[in-house]
Formats: structure tokens, sequence, C-alpha cells
């Protein structure tokens, strides 16, 4: 093996190092699927749950503690309960995200509040400092619905890789093909 051929496997094992750097910098979307509420009074029913999907410039951290200075401000969201549904563009007077993580970075604990005002509509999930719920209201003290320690689970959406993740594979492809083909000379000529 030449060294142009070393060259070009070094150069392209560097670019998939910096597609494993470049991923841990992208954006993450988690998404959290609660179960089903217990208790329900109209508009919700048994057959809603609370849904949400939220972005984050990154990833969150191993080892956080729900609380305080681990509150995130995520770039989008989404909540639903079945009846009313807030985004990251809903005019809300409370919006609060706080995460607990194991030691790889998988959610373990949270407290998500989201609510027009202290007196209307609301979107609550937690679990943590010892309640583990989703509770919901429409309006405030009645027309509620929860489910008491059920609460659902976090997941991290695939993401599709952005357009530079791509040239750059298809550049450390194309030159270890080059390099290939170089290393086995020129191709014979066919008679004629």
């Amino acid at each position: 093996m030449n060294h142009s051929t070393i060259a070009l496997i070094v150069a392209a094992c560097a670019s998939g190092l910096g597609l494993s750097a470049e991923r841990a910098r992208a954006n993450v979307t988690y998404l959290y699927t609660g179960n089903d509420f217990t208790t329900a009074s109209a508009p919700f029913t048994t057959n809603d749950k609370v849904m949400i999907s939220l972005t984050l410039a990154s990833a969150l951290s191993p080892d956080l503690t729900v609380g305080g200075v681990n509150n995130v401000s995520p770039l989008a969201f989404t909540a639903s309960d079945g009846v009313d549904t807030f985004t990251d563009s809903t005019a809300l007077g409370t919006v609060l995200f706080s995460f607990g993580t194991d030691n790889v970075g998988a959610i373990t604990e949270w407290q998500v509040v989201l609510a027009v005002s202290p007196q209307s509509a609301a979107i609550t999930t937690r679990n943590a400092f010892g309640l583990d719920n989703d509770f919901v209201q429409h309006i405030f003290n009645s027309n509620g619905a929860f489910n008491n320690r059920d609460q659902g689970t976090w997941t991290v959406a695939n993401g599709v890789p952005e357009p530079s993740t791509w040239a750059m594979l298809l550049l450390g492809l194309g030159g270890l093909g080059f390099a290939a083909h170089r290393r086995n000379g020129k191709p014979a000529h066919g008679i004629g």
C-alpha cells in the first residue's frame, strides 16, 4: 500500500469522525407517549393521552437531575392531550421542561408543565419529586383528566441526515474508490 492510499484512508476515517462530532451537535427530537387517562371528565375521554414532541439543540447530558439549572429551552415543541394542543408558538404563561438522565443521557425523570395561565388549560407530566402522573385540564379546577402512577415513556426520534452529512459520506466513499482504482493500476485495453 503506497503513501497516497494510506493518506486517503486516513482522510476517509477523519471525515467519519467529523460526522460523529457533527451528529453530537445536531438537533435532537425527544418524543413522549403517555398512557391512556385512567380518569377523565368531558371533553376528555379515557382514550386520550399526553403526547409531546420536543426538539433541543443537542442531546441531553448524562447524569442530570430534575429542577433548577437543568431546565431546558427547546427549539420547538408540540404537546397535545386529545383536546388542547400547545406549540412553541402558543402564547403560554408557563413553559417548563426539566429532565433527569441516567449515565448515558436517557431520560429517567422529568417535569413538563405547559399552561396558558395559572387558571386555564394546562398539560403536566412528571416523574419526579415523588409525583408520577400525567394531568391535564381544559378549564381550571374542572374538565380534567389524569393517570396516576402510570406515566408514559420518552424516546429519541431518528433523524434524517443533513445534506452536508451525505456530501461528506460520498466524498469519503469516492476517495476510497479512487484509492482502490489506483491500487489496481491501469485497466487492460482490449484489442480493437
